[in-house]
């Protein structure tokens, strides 16, 4: 076989889709999951034939509801939802690629400020913690389909949830994230993550403090009724230096938890 062959049959598998892994918070320094994603402005030869089908590929194979594209180690903002959601189940699907929608640079462009729902949330990306997130119902989503056009559409309730749990992701955003859970983590298996379990503990009193203060610049009487949705989608008055602080944590103790085999 010539030299030229091997490099050809090398390139074509590079190139090729595949299942990939899914990153892991503090595993990888050279994969970041917490920072925004590019966003392209047409679709690409590499997002249609290799990003695309290994998201597709990766999130049939793992049986979740939906996968961004940063946590399979692509930076592009993009990110698959099951097209036959059953309400609060994020896994134990079977699925095919052909059971996905494809979301392209996606953009929330309103949402409903009277219907807000607090519930818990998962990801694959975040192992053994569930974190309580409060989301509209409703939402209108703006994003690019794989024919490079943009296409307005209305998601409610548990795909709404979805959608801007996914959104988040591409953006840098973690449902671990203080500006998302306001510290509301809590550790599913004790005895994979005592990292976790030990940060979060410290981090208790550092929650309350937050939480006080983005009560107090949002002008919350204590006792009064909750933000304004408005406000919670800016997530203004969010301490910053505890949502730095408690994502390098998390970096940190997932790294010493997690096994790498």
């Amino acid at each position: 076989m010539s030299h030229l062959k091997k490099f050809s049959d090398v390139l074509k598998k590079v190139r090729s889709p595949t299942v990939q892994n899914i990153r892991i918070l503090g595993k990888d320094p050279q994969i970041v999951i917490d920072h925004p994603c590019y966003r392209p402005a047409s679709i690409t030869k590499n997002i249609k034939d290799k990003i695309i089908p290994s998201l597709l590929m990766t999130v049939s194979r793992y049986g979740l509801c939906s996968l961004s594209a940063n946590q399979i180690g692509f930076n592009i903002s993009a990110f698959v939802i099951h097209k036959t959601l059953e309400k609060n189940k994020w896994s134990n699907y079977e699925s095919s690629v052909k059971d996905f929608n494809i979301y392209l640079n996606p953009t929330i462009l309103e949402s409903s400020n009277k219907d807000i729902e607090s519930e818990f949330e998962y990801c694959p990306s975040l192992p053994y913690i569930t974190t309580q997130v409060e989301r509209s119902k409703k939402i209108i989503l703006r994003y690019m389909n794989t024919e490079s056009e943009y296409i307005e559409e209305e998601l409610t309730d548990f795909k709404a949830r979805i959608a801007q749990h996914e959104t988040d992701h591409v953006s840098g955003i973690l449902m671990s994230s203080f500006s998302v859970s306001f510290g509301r983590i809590q550790v599913l298996d004790k005895a994979k993550i005592p990292t976790i379990e030990k940060v979060l503990e410290e981090f208790k009193e550092n929650f309350q403090t937050g939480i006080a203060k983005h009560e107090k610049s949002l002008e919350i009487p204590k006792g009064g009724q909750a933000r304004t949705h408005k406000n919670f989608e800016k997530r203004v008055g969010v301490d910053s230096e505890l949502e730095r602080e408690l994502e390098e944590a998390l970096k940190f103790a997932y790294n010493e938890d997690i096994d790498d085999s």
